[in-house]
């Protein structure tokens, strides 16, 4: 079986990212050893209902990608007709309120960025653009000079699942970029297509890491003094841009999510302070006071 998840993750990996070919190959490996251990070798639903269930102590988002995990596999094992995973209901996922930083911290975010520097350029170019598009981690460091626009404010990148999609800037983010992509064409090797690079270490000109942005985050974020993520500024981007009034369809465009209940969920992290312009009574109230002037 292990041979078999090898051949699997190779074949149907190249369409998800790295990350989620590793998070599947834990799972599949833990079902392969959980078999094993029940002597099972070709196993029915049950015995996969079996697995999960002695799993319960994982979270509901766990056992979710652990059943989607188990249904690819055997889709491409035996077919759809033939999988033994076919049928077993996915758990509902829950979503725990996460980071989110609101506009005070944004502020000592880019306060704490020493833009006389290039590393501190190319820190706020990285930052305002993720911000101000929701990119993923990934998404960011796979982007190519060829597909970024700073005239349209538009890039195209390709994104979780493989796809090619599309998004927008503000004018002042296209400053910043433009301002770092004049440093980058001292700083990046030829060979070097996409828009940021490293800067010194051991291999500087060359694309920027996913694991070499996680370190950029953890020392802007100790400048900052709060830490924070990469993916916290996709969610930020949801939150604030909700914030603003903008609708859930248009976030969900604009951040490439691929249904309104992926955007929705952000919601929690809106306080009452900001739903206050859009409050029923807050707004009778207002009308209220008004007529009572109109009468004075």
């Amino acid at each position: 079986m292990l041979e078999q998840i090898d051949r699997f993750l190779a074949e149907q990996g190249r369409r998800w990212s790295p990350n989620t070919v590793d998070r599947y190959r834990w799972y599949l490996l833990d079902l392969a050893r959980w078999l094993g251990g029940q002597g099972i070798e070709k196993p029915e639903r049950a015995d996969l209902v079996r697995w999960l269930d002695a799993r319960m102590r994982w979270g509901s988002s766990s056992q979710y990608t652990a059943t989607i995990a188990a249904r690819g596999f055997y889709r491409w094992l035996v077919g759809r007709e033939s999988s033994p995973a076919e049928g077993i209901p996915l758990p509902k996922r829950s979503y725990r309120p996460q980071r989110v930083l609101d506009e005070a911290k944004v502020m000592r975010v880019l306060g704490s960025l020493d833009t006389s520097t290039e590393k501190g350029r190319r820190d706020t170019a990285v930052i305002l653009l993720m911000l101000d598009s929701g990119l993923r981690a990934s998404e960011v460091c796979r982007l190519r000079v060829e597909h970024l626009d700073l005239a349209d404010r538009h890039f195209t990148v390709r994104v979780k699942g493989g796809r090619w999609a599309e998004g927008v800037f503000c004018a002042y983010t296209s400053s910043c970029l433009a301002e770092w992509i004049m440093d980058r064409g001292r700083i990046a090797h030829r060979e070097c297509a996409e828009v940021f690079c490293s800067i010194g270490g051991l291999t500087p000109g060359t694309r920027m890491t996913v694991s070499g942005l996680r370190c950029i985050f953890r020392q802007v974020g100790a400048k900052a003094g709060f830490h924070f993520s990469p993916h916290d500024m996709r969610r930020t981007f949801a939150t604030l841009a909700l914030k603003g009034g903008a609708s859930s369809r248009l976030v969900q465009v604009a951040g490439r999510w691929s249904s309104l209940a992926q955007v929705e969920h952000y919601s929690a992290s809106l306080t009452a302070a900001d739903f206050d312009p859009y409050s029923p009574v807050a707004r009778v109230m207002g009308l209220r006071v008004d007529q009572a002037r109109g009468r004075e």
